[in-house]
């Protein structure tokens, strides 16, 4: 139990989606049981290491739960594929092409407020985690325009993401022994990282080797 922690809590902060809260929260729960019954040697080491790390949760100012084009009162699930949904393999154009069929409103304003405009909140938040901005201010870029410009800005956005993405999985795919070595060194090096917490935790806790 106490390694599956470990391996969960090595980062200090876990950039989490809201959708995946429910999974931190459990691990943040977990691991404070084990600081409880060890409340004073398991954080810092004689050297002043910290040994036993909570993770703490990190939400991105915008796009923690991207909403589907076409229901935005629903979050974009890739296991329901559709009009609303843009999928990483699919082309760029078809990726816009849903993006400007996005389902807004009959208001004519933009602003930003998910209760009574959440299409157009679903927008601005994708095209501000995008761009590094919160929905608010790209609100306020768009004051006073209609609603395809807005549109228009997010694809031109979300495929400048996308097309780098795509290459670098176009190149993986095609060549398998370079992804399997990737994968291979990634999970030799977390483990070595969620090995040596776990040697340090089992000896400040006075763990028993068998």
């Amino acid at each position: 139990m106490i390694k599956s922690i470990v391996n969960e809590m090595e980062q200090e902060t876990y950039s989490s989606l809201e959708d995946r809260f429910e999974n931190l929260e459990k691990k943040l729960k977990e691991g404070n049981e084990i600081r409880k019954k060890n409340p004073s040697n398991l954080e810092y080491d004689e050297w002043d290491n910290p040994i036993f790390v909570i993770p703490k949760g990190v939400i991105p100012r915008a796009g923690a739960r991207v909403k589907d084009l076409q229901d935005p009162t629903k979050k974009m699930s890739k296991s329901q594929p559709g009009p609303g949904t843009i999928l990483m393999n699919e082309s760029p154009a078809e990726a816009a092409k849903k993006i400007k069929r996005a389902q807004t409103d009959s208001l004519g304003t933009i602003h930003y407020d998910p209760a009574s405009q959440p299409g157009i909140a679903n927008l601005l938040e994708i095209l501000g985690s995008l761009s590094g901005r919160t929905p608010q201010q790209v609100a306020g870029e768009f004051k006073g325009q209609q609603y395809g410009a807005l549109k228009n800005a997010v694809a031109e956005a979300v495929v400048f993401a996308m097309e780098p993405l795509q290459a670098r999985y176009t190149e993986l795919m095609n060549d398998k022994a370079e992804l399997l070595s990737i994968l291979k060194n990634g999970a030799l090096k977390a483990e070595e990282v969620a090995n040596a917490t776990l040697e340090k935790v089992m000896d400040q806790i006075g763990y028993v080797r068998p």
